[in-house]
């Protein structure tokens, strides 16, 4: 499924084509990966970093804090530092790597209506 979507991508970026096919390639890999793991739950949180971030804490300590506010107690996803890292569930993953299989898959012209909306 990966390769189908990176043939169906559209260049429109500044940066490589090769590095934006990637970063939207990363996800559906990612998800493909996690689906395969049996300890894998709806309660895990997985820790998405580029390759540049270090961290000087340990991310359960950023998720336990995220999940103490209010605001973010039932959120499936969080973005720290823009989305260099991410904490998300499996059940987010799986949505976002839907979304990028229905984007992709379709028409052009369906992609389009999608960045118009």
């Amino acid at each position: 499924p990966t390769a189908k979507c990176a043939s169906r991508y559209r260049h429109s970026s500044s940066n490589a084509a090769a590095y934006e096919r990637f970063c939207l390639r990363r996800w559906l890999m990612l998800h493909e990966a996690v689906a395969r793991m049996p300890d894998v739950g709806p309660a895990t949180a997985l820790a998405v970093l580029d390759s540049d971030v270090l961290l000087f804490r340990h991310p359960a300590l950023w998720l336990s804090e995220l999940q103490a506010l209010p605001q973010h107690r039932d959120a499936n996803a969080a973005g720290l530092f823009g989305v260099a890292f991410m904490i998300l569930s499996p059940e987010a993953l799986s949505r976002f790597a839907g979304f990028l299989r229905w984007l992709y898959g379709g028409s052009s012209a369906r992609l389009g209506a999608e960045l118009d909306r």
